[in-house]
C-alpha cells in the first residue's frame, strides 16, 4: 500500500469516529505511520484530507444508495431503499462523525468542509428528485426535499438513541412517497394531456 492510501486508510476511521474538528494534524501523522513530510507530500493540510475524505464518504454512499434502489426496480417505492443503505451503515456502527450534517454543524458553512458537505447534500438531493422524476412522482424536487428531512430526522433521531429512528423514518418515507404519488385520477389527466 502506498503512503497516501495508508494515510487515508488509518485516517478516515478517526474522522468517521469523531468527527473532523477533533482529530489534529499530529494525530493524524502519529496514526497513519507516516513521516510529517510523507504526510504534507500527500496532502497539504489537514482540510484537504478531510475533503477527500469526505469525496470518498459521498462516492461510497452516492453508489451504495443508486445500486440499492435500482435493485429494488423502477417504481416509486424503490424510493425506501434508501433506508435500506443507511440501516446498512448503521448496522456496521456508522458513527455520528461520519454524517455530513454533522461535519457541516461542527465545521460551519463557510469553511471548506462545510462547503463541501452542503454540496454533497445538495447532490443528494437533486439525485432524489432524478430518483422521483424517473419513478412518475409528482412535483419531484419538493419530495426530495422532504425525503431528505425526514432522513436527517431519523440519523439525527438513531444518534440520539432511538433504535427505532430508521424504521419510523422508512415508514414516514413511504407515506411521504403515497402522498406524491399520482392518483389514478391525477394520471389519467397527465397520460390525456402530455
Amino acid at each position: 500500500m502506498d503512503a497516501k492510501q495508508q494515510i487515508r486508510e488509518r485516517s478516515f476511521p478517526l474522522f468517521a469516529q469523531r468527527g473532523t474538528r477533533s482529530v489534529g494534524v499530529d494525530e493524524l501523522i502519529e496514526v497513519s505511520g507516516v513521516a510529517k513530510a510523507t504526510f504534507y507530500k500527500h496532502f497539504r493540510s489537514k482540510d484537504e484530507l478531510v475533503l477527500d475524505f469526505l469525496d470518498q464518504m459521498y462516492e461510497r454512499r452516492r453508489a451504495a444508495i443508486e445500486d440499492a434502489v435500482r435493485a429494488r426496480g423502477s417504481g416509486p417505492d424503490a424510493m425506501v431503499a434508501v433506508f435500506d443503505v443507511l440501516e446498512g451503515f448503521w448496522a456496521g456502527s456508522l458513527p455520528f462523525g461520519a454524517s455530513f450534517v454533522h461535519v457541516l454543524i461542527e465545521s460551519g458553512p463557510q469553511s471548506p468542509a462545510g462547503r463541501a458537505c452542503a454540496s454533497y447534500i445538495e447532490h443528494f438531493r437533486l439525485g432524489f428528485a432524478g430518483m422521483a422524476e424517473r419513478a412518475g412522482l409528482l412535483d419531484p424536487a419538493e419530495f426530495a426535499r422532504d425525503l431528505q428531512f425526514i432522513i436527517k430526522a431519523a440519523l439525527v433521531s438513531a444518534v440520539e438513541g432511538d433504535v427505532d429512528g430508521l424504521a419510523r423514518g422508512r415508514r414516514m418515507a413511504e407515506r411521504l412517497i403515497a402522498f406524491y404519488r399520482p392518483s389514478e385520477r391525477e394520471e389519467a389527466r397527465l397520460s390525456a394531456n402530455p
